[in-house]
């Protein structure tokens, strides 16, 4: 996105498409959620590959299977879609098993990544 598509205005086929009195100013969205490690010591970072990061964006928890037993609430199993958006029906919560990570959410709506003890060098 930052070193093809956001370029992409400066090209001749784009003004030859829409004309303009200069080249438009790049700008990138990029929505999500930032993770962060409740259980773990590790300090937040300001910055992720040169960028800053907005702090105010960290809206999710992550953890190692061994430390879920640190959540302070029952956790939800989310499908794929429902990942960015959450739910408002819950069933039955879940004891992830440690072997693949599950994305998953809180009643009071706090989402949470369970990753295997060797996350990241055994995906």
């Amino acid at each position: 996105m930052l070193t093809h598509q956001l370029k992409m205005s400066q090209r001749d086929e784009f003004h030859q498409q829409l004309a303009l009195d200069k080249t438009p100013s790049e700008h990138l969205l990029m929505q999500g959620r930032l993770y962060i490690n409740p259980f773990s010591k590790e300090p937040i970072p300001d910055t992720c590959l040169g960028y800053e990061l907005e702090k105010s964006q960290i809206s999710g928890y992550w953890c190692y299977h061994s430390q879920q037993n640190q959540i302070e609430e029952p956790i939800y199993e989310l499908t794929k879609p429902l990942w960015a958006i959450g739910t408002q029906e819950f069933s039955e919560p879940i004891e992830p098993s440690g072997e693949r990570f599950v994305h998953a959410q809180t009643e009071s709506g706090q989402f949470w990544f369970v990753v295997p003890d060797a996350w990241p060098n055994n995906r």
